[in-house]
Formats: structure tokens, C-alpha cells, sequence
């Protein structure tokens, strides 16, 4: 894949750099993401599941929220992404029918959202999204080497410890029936 995609910003005049020069480091994402961010486009490099995946699009906003948790108050911006040009390989996998709802960086004190799969006065919003976020936001700073599971498991109870009695049932589900298909 890096060999094709070096092949292609060369061929296309998208780098200065040679192909030789330039395949080297493409595995690092440098050359690539500075190809993105030169066509005008906004752009995230993640590694999931064992999967090299990138997120590129052409707008972002930006909002600050005040986050209550358990143990702490959060004031963080969320970036909210809009008109995706590439919405990575779990919404190609599943034609559309997934897709990443945000993330908490460890390089960055913000939140992303993907804006388009929240409706922002919501309970899955408000909790599924911020909370969740905002606790992967101190995990990933206070618990560097925790991994990506109890990541997750600590934001899903916090989801539960805040979802109301109306949504409670239908989110247990959910966590149910997307841990049974995971191997």
C-alpha cells in the first residue's frame, strides 16, 4: 500500500520529492499528511484494530464544553468534523453503515466529533459521546499503557453510570451485542 501511494504523489506531481527520497518515509505518514493538508484538507492518521486507517475532510468547528465526570470537571474544545473526503476503512467496510463517532487524541487536548452522527441537544451526545471522550481523554494521559479494551470498558461504564432510565436498557444492549461480535 505505502509503495502505491508513494507511486501515486509522485506521479501526479502531488511532492516535490522523489520517488526514492520519498518512499522511505511514507510509512510515518509525513510526506502523506502534508500532501492532505496542502490539497486544503484537514486529516487523521489511526491506528485500530491492527488496521492503518486515515479520516480526511474538508471542514471543522470548533465548541467548548464543560464535561462532569465521576471524579473530575473537564473544560475541553470539540472539534466537530464536517464533508468528509475519506471516512476511513470501517465506514468502506460496512458500506456506510459504520463509522467513527469521534475520538480523544493523546497528541491533542481536544475532542473530534464527527458531527453528522449527533444530534448535539441528545442523550447520545451529551453522554456517548462527550463522556465518553472526555474519560479517554484523562485514561489516555493518566494510563499510558492501558490497553485499548479497558480504554473502552471504563468509558462504557461511565456511559451507563449517566444514561438515563429511558436509554439505559436499549445501551446495555448495544455494549452486549457488540462485544459478542468481537473475537
Amino acid at each position: 500500500m505505502y509503495d502505491r501511494i508513494a507511486h501515486y504523489l509522485v506521479d501526479n506531481g502531488l511532492t516535490k520529492l522523489s520517488y526514492d527520497a520519498i518512499r522511505p518515509t511514507i510509512q510515518n505518514d509525513e510526506e502523506l499528511g502534508r500532501v492532505i493538508k496542502n490539497e486544503g484538507f484537514y486529516f487523521r492518521f489511526l491506528y485500530l484494530n491492527e488496521i492503518q486507517d486515515v479520516l480526511i475532510w474538508e471542514e471543522q468547528e470548533e465548541q467548548q464544553y464543560t464535561i462532569a465526570l465521576p471524579n473530575d470537571t473537564l473544560i475541553l474544545e470539540v472539534v466537530f468534523i464536517d464533508k468528509y473526503a475519506n471516512r476511513g476503512c470501517l465506514d468502506y467496510a460496512t458500506l456506510g453503515m459504520a463509522q467513527i463517532g469521534g475520538w480523544a487524541a493523546s497528541d491533542s487536548p481536544k475532542l473530534f466529533c464527527n458531527k453528522a452522527s449527533y444530534r448535539l441537544n441528545s442523550e447520545k451526545f451529551k453522554v456517548s459521546y462527550l463522556k465518553h471522550e472526555a474519560l479517554h481523554f484523562i485514561d489516555i494521559r493518566s494510563y499510558p499503557n492501558l490497553e485499548a479494551a479497558d480504554l473502552e470498558y471504563r468509558s462504557k461504564l461511565v456511559e451507563l453510570m449517566y444514561a438515563s432510565k429511558k436509554t439505559i436498557y436499549h445501551l446495555m444492549y448495544q455494549f452486549i451485542v457488540g462485544g459478542s461480535n468481537e473475537t
